[in-house]
């Protein structure tokens, strides 16, 4: 009984945010699959360059990054935002999925990585 519990609690042990690069993740979402869910489950942390900086109302920052000059990420950081992002500056950060369509895909609850 006891191993049984421990290959339980072992299966839902959480691996943290999948490093990666906006292209793969990007690549990963436009060509879905169910594990997708499982390896995501915990976001991703990536960096790249931010082409543009936007307020969508009050306490809603959101940036967008060029995936490959065609594709498009776009994150809504989490409250509150870093106010010191600016087009041209490279930012890391952590989010979860929110899924993509076409050229754009959709990250929230970004966080600044330090």
């Amino acid at each position: 009984m006891k191993l049984a519990w421990l290959l339980v609690l072992l299966g839902c042990q959480r691996s943290g945010p999948v490093l990666t690069t906006p292209k793969h993740l990007f690549d990963d979402f436009t060509s879905p699959t169910p594990a997708l869910l499982d390896k995501y489950r915990d976001g991703a942390m990536f960096s790249g360059l931010i082409k543009t900086v936007g307020d969508e109302g009050p306490n809603k920052t959101v940036v967008w990054m060029d995936v490959d000059d065609d594709n498009w990420l776009e994150l809504e950081l989490a409250p509150p935002a870093p106010t010191d992002l600016g087009a041209g500056q490279v930012l890391t950060v952590t989010c979860k999925i929110g899924g993509a369509s076409g050229a754009l895909m959709l990250v929230t609850d970004c966080v600044r990585a330090m």
